[in-house]
C-alpha cells in the first residue's frame, strides 16, 4: 500500500510526487525490519544492498498489480475526484465486480 501512490504516479505521469517521501520512509522501515528482525532475507546477515533490492522488486510488483487493474484504478480515480474520499468497503466491492 506504501508503494501504491508513487507507483501509480509513475505509471501515469512518469514521475514521482513529492508527498511519497514519507511513505517510501515507512516502505523502507518494514523491509528492513523484515530482513533484520524476521529473518526474511536470503542471507543470515543481510546489508543495505539486499534491502534495496527488496524494496525494488516490491516496488515492480506493485506497479504490475497496478497495470492489472487499469479498471480499478479508473473507477477508483473518477470518484476520488467526485468526492475527494472513498471507503474500503467500496474499493472492495469494484474488486468483487472485476474479479
Amino acid at each position: 500500500m506504501l508503494l501504491a501512490g508513487m507507483a501509480l504516479c509513475d505509471i501515469k505521469y512518469s514521475e514521482h510526487s513529492s508527498n511519497a517521501k514519507e511513505d517510501l520512509t515507512q516502505a523502507k522501515e518494514i523491509v528492513m525490519k523484515m530482513c533484520s528482525e524476521y529473518g526474511m532475507a536470503s542471507t543470515l546477515l543481510p546489508n543495505e544492498e539486499e534491502q534495496e533490492l527488496l524494496l525494488e522488486r516490491f516496488y515492480r510488483e506493485t506497479k504490475d498489480l497496478l497495470h492489472s487493474m487499469e479498471e480499478l484504478v479508473a473507477k477508483v480515480e473518477e470518484i476520488l475526484f467526485e468526492r475527494e474520499s472513498i471507503g474500503k468497503n467500496e474499493v472492495k466491492s469494484y474488486l468483487d465486480a472485476i474479479f
